[in-house]
C-alpha cells in the first residue's frame, strides 16, 4: 500500500473545479484548501507505486486548471513487496 500526498497548484479562477474534479478520482481525497494561495493538498492511496504515479500523472495533472503538482509526503507500506514489484519490471 502506498500513501502518499501532493500539493496542487490551480489556476486561481478554477480552483473550484480542481478541487471537484479531483475529489472525484478514486483513491483520492482533498484533505485540505488554502484559497489565497490556490493550492489544494491531496492525499494519495493506491496498491503500488505504479498506480500512485499514474494517479497523479494521469489524473490529476489532466484536470483543466491545474498548474503544478508537488510531491509532500509518500510511505510505503509492505515496501518490500512493493520495491521488488517495481524493480522487476525494469
Amino acid at each position: 500500500m502506498v500513501i502518499s500526498s501532493v500539493i496542487v497548484t490551480a489556476d486561481p479562477g478554477q480552483l473550484a473545479e480542481v478541487r471537484l474534479e479531483a475529489g472525484l478520482v478514486p483513491g483520492v481525497e482533498v484533505y485540505a484548501e488554502v484559497a489565497e494561495q490556490s493550492k489544494l493538498v491531496l492525499v494519495l492511496e493506491s496498491e503500488t507505486l505504479e498506480s500512485s504515479h499514474s494517479l497523479v500523472t494521469q489524473s490529476i495533472q489532466s484536470i483543466p486548471g491545474v498548474l503544478n503538482i508537488q510531491l509532500s509526503y509518500c510511505n510505503y507500506e509492505d515496501s518490500e513487496h512493493i520495491l521488488k514489484e517495481e524493480f522487476t519490471s525494469f
